[in-house]
């Protein structure tokens, strides 16, 4: 979408009056518009779904899943209405762009009014589409996250204790940063749909209509980047700048396990480690995980599991 953007800006004559551009240069300029219009409607559609699918894969609750499913399905109806009514505002399509260029080419377009309120109607359930995919991933990730399991020993020493309260009052503080996260971005995105409608009014065909859309085009370009944003920030940690060494702990003789899910079991192994495995094998931000701790057990060289 950017692509075509920046060729209608380049060979084109977006963002230019009309007295400033020739047959051919408009001719480019509209094509790229239809593009691009085309274009962004399911490439919305896609980056909402990816971060819906994001959302699933914490579990929601059925309410919230119905919720979602709601919501993609309204958002892809009118995404495909939307769809044909640019694609056919035109008859041919192509007569969109090729009028200004060739003269004697037959072809007309519909009402001009019917695509600025599509546009408006799309935007507006786009809006909603955003602030409500947000608030659900706020509150599906503090449901799943902030209540995590935690492994507590009966020999740590109070330092080590005392340790293990602030690493867990650090995740739960990282929790909370992505939960604002997902909040401001979904805001953003939905902010931005609400100033595009201000913008959408002028989309009727007039002598200077590829000087008055650039603020249109401009806000359609940054709604999706928005949304790509927020649907990666989970998968930030998956860099290597963000890999965390193993901890080393000190000498434990008994190790209880506090509220872990019922499909959880751990191993300890000849070689000291522990490894755990759960039925929501997901760390904090959606990758899977595998938690070791380094226990040192003189008294127990052979292999033993504990359910």
């Amino acid at each position: 979408m950017a692509g075509f953007a920046l060729q209608g800006i380049i060979d084109g004559g977006i963002g230019k009056h009309a007295s400033e551009m020739g047959a051919h240069e408009a001719s480019v300029a509209f094509r790229a518009w239809f593009i691009c219009e085309l274009i962004y409607g399911p490439l919305s559609a896609l980056v909402r779904t990816s971060i819906a699918v994001l959302i699933l894969r914490f579990s929601p609750s059925k309410t919230q899943r119905w919720i979602l499913y709601a919501c993609l399905g309204t958002v892809y109806t009118f995404t495909i209405v939307y769809f044909f009514i640019n694609l056919l505002q035109c008859s041919p399509p192509s007569y969109f762009w090729m009028q200004f260029e060739n003269f004697n080419m037959e072809g007309s377009c519909g009402n001009p009014h019917l695509l600025p309120n599509a546009a408006i109607a799309h935007s507006v359930i786009a809006a909603v589409s955003d602030l409500t995919i947000s608030v659900l991933s706020a509150c599906t990730i503090e449901k799943n996250l902030m209540g995590s399991p935690t492994i507590t020993t009966s020999d740590e020493k109070p330092q080590q204790n005392k340790m293990r309260t602030k690493l867990t009052e650090l995740r739960r503080n990282k929790t909370k940063m992505v939960i604002m996260l997902f909040l401001v971005l979904g805001g953003a995105a939905g902010g931005v749909m609400l100033v595009r409608i201000r913008y959408i009014r002028i989309l009727e065909i007039t002598p200077d209509f590829l000087y008055r859309t650039v603020d249109v085009a401009m806000w359609s370009l940054i709604e999706p980047c928005v949304g790509i944003l927020a649907g990666s920030l989970p998968y930030i940690r998956s860099l290597p700048i963000f890999h965390r060494r193993p901890r080393k702990a000190a000498t434990l003789r008994c190790t209880q396990v506090n509220d872990l899910p019922s499909a959880t079991e751990i191993m300890v192994k000849s070689d000291v480690e522990v490894d755990i495995r759960s039925a929501t094998p997901y760390d904090d931000l959606g990758t899977r995980a595998r938690i070791n701790e380094k226990l040192l057990d003189d008294t127990s060289p052979e292999e033993k599991r504990v359910r």
